[in-house]
């Protein structure tokens, strides 16, 4: 159960996102109607869903509706990056149930250039698989 404090800090996080986001569509007009909805509604999920401590990939779909995995990684490169700061992203590789973290510049590389990406300690991944690639976004409580 969360204390009154977090639910207001909380609720003081979604609002300042809300103010970002109405700045991004007055000063970027080609911000579309749709990617607007979209971010809007992952807001309101995080805010109804305040005890979640992880999104993955599928929570994220579910939140916004977004099926198109360019779409959803833009939303999550929004909300992770200097204008937002709601998300701390890890980059990450599937083997089995367990995981690999990866440099984001290493994910980046392999979805621009097609280049294997190595994990966090430099390692090759063995048997690379791209359906294995992934991520995973925390609430950035700190500003």
């Amino acid at each position: 159960m969360t204390s009154s404090k977090e639910q207001s800090k909380m609720v003081d996080i979604i609002n300042e996102q809300r103010e970002k986001l109405n700045k991004l569509v007055t000063f970027l007009p080609k911000f579309k109607k749709k990617d607007y909805a979209n971010y809007s509604l992952l807001l309101d999920f995080i805010q109804k869903n305040e005890g979640l401590q992880i999104y993955t990939v599928p929570t994220l779909k579910d939140a916004t509706g977004l099926e198109n995995d360019g779409e959803l990684l833009n939303l999550v490169r929004y909300f992770g990056g200097g204008h937002s700061r709601l998300f701390n992203i890890h980059y990450c590789y599937y083997v089995g149930t367990d995981f690999l973290r990866i440099n984001g510049d290493e994910f980046q590389n392999y979805l621009k250039k097609s280049i294997y990406p190595v994990d966090e300690n430099g390692n090759e991944i063995e048997d690379f698989d791209p359906k294995n690639l992934s991520f995973y976004c925390l609430i950035n409580y700190k500003e």
